[in-house]
């Protein structure tokens, strides 16, 4: 009995030291808002604290936002301050996430740093944020994940879906698995 409560205390440790190391999505600080057909922040007191001056903002990622105004595009601070002028071939596909912001050039997608330099040239049909150091992409109907420098660091499955605490559901052989970040199946 007594080396079974041993075992219980610690896989419930185990599991509480697992969840604690599980990535967390950063919280912005400011909120978006609608007012009079304009888009600008309140913070979570719901104070405005950037008037709403822009034609469409996104969230708040690493302290930058997607910003549009007056055909000005690109990526602001919480100044208000366009840090980032994208050039109009450039589509803003979503927020900074471990420094790195999926675009789309061409149809193709790719990732800009925090300087606005394209440092993952758009090559694939879909990329997705970063986690973990990596990130998901689709290409030729297939997906897979990459490093922050671009380089295939797992497989291509028909079917993937984001990392969740070390782990993906992938798709292989028409049935659904788990690949840990080394792309090792795992269950």
């Amino acid at each position: 009995m007594k080396k079974v409560i041993t075992l219980v205390i610690c896989l419930g440790s185990f599991t509480f030291l697992s969840v604690g190391q599980s990535p967390q999505k950063e919280m912005g600080s400011l909120f978006p808002i609608l007012q009079n057909g304009k888009w600008g922040y309140i913070n979570a007191n719901g104070d405005v604290v950037i008037e709403p001056q822009f034609d469409s903002v996104g969230e708040f990622h690493e302290g930058l936002a997607v910003a549009n105004l007056n055909g000005k595009r690109g990526y602001i601070n919480e100044a208000r301050l366009f840090v980032i002028q994208a050039p109009a071939s450039l589509i803003l596909a979503g927020g900074f996430s471990e420094g790195l912001a999926p675009v789309i050039e061409g149809g193709k997608h790719g990732y800009i740093d925090r300087s606005g330099n394209m440092v993952i040239a758009p090559q694939y049909d879909f990329a997705g944020e970063f986690s973990l150091g990596i990130a998901r992409i689709r290409t030729d109907d297939k997906f897979g994940f990459i490093d922050r420098h671009g380089a295939l660091v797992t497989g291509l499955y028909p079917g993937a879906f984001d990392f969740s605490e070390g782990l993906a559901p992938v798709e292989i052989n028409g049935k659904m698995g788990y690949i840990d970040v080394s792309d090792r199946i795992v269950i």
